[in-house]
């Protein structure tokens, strides 16, 4: 799943590693100017509307971070 937010790219999805084929949601946040804000994978229950929505947190204490310090944070 995709979706814009804030000025951002968010996307998470659902898949298997080659080597395990082991169960996984893979989840990233950039913005549209390619930062990456964060990136990774979960072997939880989560499902790929639930990182989509811990993705807009994270992005929104992003922009709170820039907005409160007037800087990009160190990632």
């Amino acid at each position: 799943m995709k979706v814009n937010y804030r000025n951002c790219q968010l996307e998470a999805y659902r898949g298997a590693r080659k080597d395990d084929q082991q169960d996984l949601v893979f989840y990233s946040a950039f913005t549209n100017d390619g930062l990456e804000i964060t990136s990774g994978c979960s072997d939880g229950f989560d499902s790929v509307r639930d990182w989509i929505d811990t993705l807009k947190q994270i992005v929104d204490e992003f922009y709170e971070f820039i907005d409160k310090y007037n800087e990009i944070p160190l990632l």
